[in-house]
């Protein structure tokens, strides 16, 4: 999906970012309905991608059999590593 995003999509996926970040810190009904409009403007999510046509390929062999990296009660963020 991120090859399909422009630059100028680029503020809005961090204002996304911060949102759910606020959300996460404060739950909020008004903060929640904007974090689904924006997820569903980017295709987050799976009837999202379906609307806007895109589909997803499975993913590859070498991706199956990283090892996966979780500490328990850590912060999730802190798990989350970039794929080449």
């Amino acid at each position: 999906m991120a090859t399909t995003y422009v630059d100028a999509d680029v503020p809005v996926l961090r204002r996304l970012a911060a949102l759910i970040d606020q959300f996460s810190r404060a739950p909020d009904n008004k903060l929640l309905a904007e974090i689904r409009q924006l997820e569903d403007r980017f295709g987050l999510s799976p009837m999202a991608r379906r609307k806007l046509e895109w589909e997803i390929e499975p993913a590859s062999a070498e991706l199956a059999t990283q090892p996966k990296r979780s500490s328990a009660g850590a912060d999730p963020r802190r798990s989350l590593y970039a794929v080449k």
